[in-house]
């Protein structure tokens, strides 16, 4: 899950040439908020019983998409929070989703296709890979 800018707010960019966050609203991606309901979709079919865990990599204010996802019916949360990683490319955030999947052992990651922030589609299709790796 990624907690984005809000579209609709005025984004630009802070001195790091990072999108400066401080200074606009942030929400759930609208296309992660269809993973969750994905995921909400496949455990209720499910004769199983089936745990849908929620993870996101981001500042503190990225607790606020967390919160969102379990009050969408999520039942836990994972938040990975470092500053040693802000600024980081698509890559590294993928990098670091893939550990924290491989280190919970998921048996289904669900995501959305892309950032809306950035519309940058790798880090779904790394973290799948790396996950296995």
């Amino acid at each position: 899950m990624k907690y984005v800018p809000d579209a609709t707010g005025d984004r630009h960019f802070a001195d790091d040439l990072t999108v400066d966050r401080d200074d606009v609203d942030g929400l759930l991606s609208e296309l992660d908020e269809y993973a969750v309901g994905q995921a909400l979709q496949i455990s209720e079919n499910s004769d199983d019983d089936v745990e849908i865990t929620v993870l996101t990599v981001g500042p503190e204010d990225a607790k606020d998409a967390l919160r969102k996802a379990l009050s969408m019916g999520a039942d836990k949360a994972i938040h990975v929070e470092d500053d040693d990683i802000h600024g980081t490319d698509a890559i590294g955030t993928s990098l670091v989703l893939a550990k924290a999947i491989e280190k919970a052992g998921y048996d289904l990651v669900v995501s959305g296709m892309a950032s809306t922030d950035g519309r940058h589609q790798p880090p779904a299709a790394h973290r799948a890979g790396q996950a296995r790796s």
